[in-house]
């Protein structure tokens, strides 16, 4: 995706409607702003097919918010990308619809939040973050996650159930997809533990 959006900024140069010393930004910019446009879109064609529009984009609220700072799995091609997104946003949506409001799902939802805060944030193979942006990126991960779980608690009292959900929903989401990675860096110590007593 990255490279597209080098291309896209490389005919606005050529255009002058950009100039060369503003490329990393603008590539910055165009690549986070379709990352934000591909999940919006498909949890609308999703909602519409489910028929539950609002409540997706309720769902992708925290999801979106979240995701840019715990980190999580990363599929390794663009296409293995679009396929998994595609089948757990419409699994969430669907999701979303089914199961209403409880005790047990806030619950849940708040063990799914602490493990955020204290797995948060989860390295990508692409991007490594240093021991500043890894405290930077916890802190905002806590102050996100107390606010969605407040709104969630908020939602549910004024009646808005639905929307409860959907919050919850989105906050697990994130929560589950640091799980992946969580498990290979478990596997990775395991090998480098045995090599190391075979030593």
């Amino acid at each position: 995706m990255q490279k597209y959006a080098g291309t896209i900024i490389t005919w606005l140069i050529c255009q002058k409607a950009i100039q060369e010393r503003d490329r990393e930004l603008y590539t910055y910019a165009l690549y986070n702003m379709v990352l934000l446009i591909i999940p919006l879109g498909l949890t609308v064609i999703f909602g519409e097919i489910i028929g539950n529009v609002k409540q997706g984009i309720v769902m992708m609220l925290p999801f979106i918010t979240l995701r840019k700072y715990s980190g999580g799995y990363h599929a390794k091609t663009p296409l293995r990308c679009m396929i998994i997104s595609s089948l757990l946003l419409f699994l969430c949506i669907k999701i979303t619809s089914e199961i209403s409001c409880s005790l047990r799902l806030l619950l849940f939802t708040v063990i799914m939040g602490v493990s955020l805060i204290l797995l948060s944030p989860v390295d990508s193979d692409k991007r490594k973050l240093d021991k500043q942006q890894k405290r930077k990126y916890r802190k905002v991960v806590c102050v996100l996650v107390l606010f969605f779980l407040a709104f969630t608690v908020g939602l549910w009292e004024i009646h808005m159930e639905k929307y409860a959900v959907s919050v919850a929903v989105g906050i697990c989401l994130s929560a589950g997809l640091q799980f992946p990675c969580l498990v290979k860096k478990l596997k990775s110590i395991k090998t480098d533990r045995k090599m190391s007593f075979g030593l």
